[in-house]
Parts: C-alpha cells; structure tokens; sequence
C-alpha cells in the first residue's frame, strides 16, 4: 500500500495473507448487504426531500468563486519555490485534487450545483448558449475531462514544474477563461465532460445516498440509492472512469515483480542517459508516464475480458454467445461500478497527503523554509502508522463491497431489453 506526498512516498507493505482475508470480507459482507436490503427495497428507494433555499445555493456559488480567486491570486502572487508554503498549491493539489471528489461520495451533486464557471456563463450568456450543439457535445462526450484526468495524473512526472505555484496560477487563469468561454457557447450541458472537476465529482456521486439535485430549476435534496441520478451515456465514460482508478493504482504497480524485475530493467539505462529538459528529469518523467499508461490499458485489459465472461454467460436462448452490442450494454452498466473502488484507492492513496500536508494550509502560512521540515514532523509524530494502515485498509475493502453492491442493483435493475442502453 503507498502512503502518497510530495514531500516524499512511503511505502506500508500489505501480507499476502492480509489481501486474501481482505478478499473474503469483500466477499461475505457483500453478500450479507444485498441479502438484508436488496435493490427493491422501499428502504432504499429515493425520496425527495426539501428544496435547498437559493440564499443556500447562492453561498456555495460565492464559496467556489472565493476558491478560484484565491487559487487564482495567491499562486500566482504569493510565496515561490517550496510548493507547500503556497497556501493555493497546497489547496488545489490537497484538498481540490483530492478531498472534494471524496466529500462528493457523501453529499453528491455540490459541484455540478455551485460549479462558479457555469455561474458566470449563465450570467454572461442570460441562460442562452451561443449555438445549438447537443450533436457536437455528444461526440465530444467525456473526453476533455478524460485529456485533463490525465494531465493531472500526471503532473508527478513534471513535478518540477507543477509544483511552481505561478505555473498553477497561470493555468487557474486559463482554466476558468476556457471554462467560462465554453459554458457561453454551448450551454450547461458543455460542463458534463468539459470541465474535469465536475466530471470526477460527478463520478463520486454515483456513490452517495445523498445529494443535491437541480429539478425543474430549483435545487432539492434526494435521498437514496442513486440520489445524484445516473450517468450521461456518451463517449469517453469508461476511459474517464478506468484512467481515475489507473491513476491512483499506478504508483503500486513499482512494487510488482513484472515491473521491477521484467520492464524496468532493461530501461533504466535509457531513463539515466536523458538527463533534463526546462528542469525536468527526461527519464524520470517518462517512467512515471509509462507506468500510469501500463496500468491503464492493463485495467482496461482487465474490465474488457470479465465484460466478455459476463456478456458470454448473460446470453440468452437464441442469442449469439458472442454479442459486440451486448458486451458494451453490459459495459455501460458496470463501468460505474469501478467508482467506489477509485474512491477507496484515491482516499487510502492520499490519506498521509490529507493528514500532513493539509494542515500546512494554516500551519505553514507564515513559516519559513527552514521550518517546514520541523512542521511536517509534528504532523508525522501525530500520526500511529498502525491506525493509517488500518484505516486506509479499511477504505479499499469498503469501496470493493459497495462496488458489489452497486454491480448488484445495476443487474438486478436493469430492462429486460437492453438495447435502449447507450454506450461509451
């Protein structure tokens, strides 16, 4: 298991015998859960509550824009060098990377609700977009979050440069201006896949009981399985949703045996020769790359053979057992499924992120370089490295046992003719 900062990565090391015990509780409490409150239990099923007052919904929007602004001012304005002595640095690669899609599996919907882009689109535009473009939109599906998902990803591999926090502030500036620019043109509809932070919260919320939802022009809080509602159908789904558990898995994959005794010997030569390139290590920039897309197609790999097992036992009497169609229809039902597991990974991945170098957000405010150190040890010596361990193990094993139950209530849900389904 790895314990990920930037300051450093530490590496807690996981027993066999520990993955297998942890495999059957996934199994057994899988099993219990669906068994005690099945998909079609009134329990279970939504309900709509109060309406959320304006004056409510009006504070989130200003709370966003003071995120942005700050982000915006302080990264670019503030403290150089040492990225945890930014205030916005720490915040956006923190708390916005990582703990605002975690706090969407417990109340979804609250981005897509104050998204202060598409605030400030409406506004500029008077609620009309520019063009019709549904056809354009549906093309383009998921794949700008997917192109960002992955820059994010990957800004490991050019830490040198994404940890300079004007660079952040110069992309927050460029961000809002496409964001806002693209809201006018094509409408609300352009931030479903335009916008990364609200595709990937929009994820995490396929996973809360509870959420804010926009109907019939007010915003109304639901309750239940599903409460933020199901998923646009469109192009790019799955990539997004397989690249998010891709990269929170690929920093492990350095511990397998395929990677540091098959592929990555032979390299290491290479990689040590290219020396830097604007302040970026060449070599070390394509290792990381390599190992985020080895771990993506090897997930993909993955999910695309067991749909295949899936669409081979699902056939029924007089169908093909060899079915494109049916295997994606399946596809489209299970990929959410994936969600609560990355949401597990991304919060066991970062949990020493969010416990010491969060709190430098008001601790480091005034500290000087020479104080960091003693700061971060502070956090460190806070911490019982046996109470991290378990907690992050707990988190994984809870995201594979919601994403069985999840799988479940897809199956036991779905139209006896699948062909309505589109796919991605």
């Amino acid at each position: 298991m790895i314990a990920h900062i930037p300051i450093g990565l530490y590496a807690l090391p996981v027993p066999l015998t520990v993955v297998l015990l942890a495999a059957l509780v996934v199994i057994a409490a899988s099993f219990v859960l669906v068994w005690r409150q099945p998909a079609n239990s009134p329990a279970l099923r939504l309900s709509h509550g109060r309406t959320v007052p304006p004056v409510v919904v009006g504070a989130m929007v200003v709370v966003a824009w003071t995120v942005v602004l700050f982000i915006i001012i302080v990264a670019t304005f503030g403290r150089q060098g040492l990225t945890v002595l930014n205030g916005a640095a720490v915040l956006f690669w923190v708390f916005l990377v990582v703990a605002l899609p975690i706090a969407h599996a417990f109340l979804g919907g609250m981005y897509e609700v104050a998204n202060p882009f598409a605030y400030a689109a409406r506004l500029l535009s008077g609620g009309n977009r520019l063009i019709d473009a549904d056809l354009i939109l549906q093309r383009i599906g998921y794949w700008p979050a997917v192109c960002l998902t992955f820059l994010l990803v990957w800004g490991e591999a050019i830490s040198a440069v994404v940890q300079n926090p004007a660079v952040l502030g110069y992309a927050a500036i460029a961000y809002a201006g496409i964001q806002v620019s693209c809201g006018v043109i094509f409408g609300d509809a352009w931030y479903r896949g335009g916008d990364v932070f609200q595709a990937l919260t929009a994820l995490a919320s396929q996973v809360a009981v509870l959420a804010l939802r926009r109907v019939d022009g007010r915003v109304e809080l639901v309750v239940g399985r599903g409460a933020a509602g199901p998923l646009r159908p469109a192009s790019g789904l799955q990539a997004l949703i397989t690249l998010w558990l891709a990269g929170v898995l690929a920093d492990g994959i350095r511990a397998t045996p395929l990677w540091r005794n098959i592929i990555l010997p032979p390299l290491t030569p290479a990689f040590q020769s290219m020396g830097t390139f604007a302040g970026v290590d060449v070599g070390s920039t394509l290792e990381i790359t390599l190992e985020i897309v080895i771990t993506w197609v090897m997930l993909v790999a993955f999910f695309w053979a067991f749909l295949a097992l899936v669409s081979l036992v699902a056939a029924r009497p007089g169908e093909p057992r060899v079915s494109r169609k049916r295997r994606q229809r399946y596809g489209a039902l299970l990929a959410p499924t994936l969600i609560p597991i990355s949401l597990g990974y991304l919060f066991a991945h970062n949990l020493t992120e969010l416990l010491v170098v969060g709190p430098l957000l008001v601790t480091a405010r005034d500290a000087s370089p020479a104080q960091i150190n003693g700061l971060v040890q502070q956090q460190v010596n806070a911490i019982s490295p046996n109470w991290v361990w378990w907690v992050q193990a707990c988190a994984i094993v809870l995201g594979h046992v919601v994403a069985v139950i999840m799988a479940h209530d897809a199956l036991s849900q779905r139209p006896r003719d699948t062909s309505s389904l589109e796919t991605s």
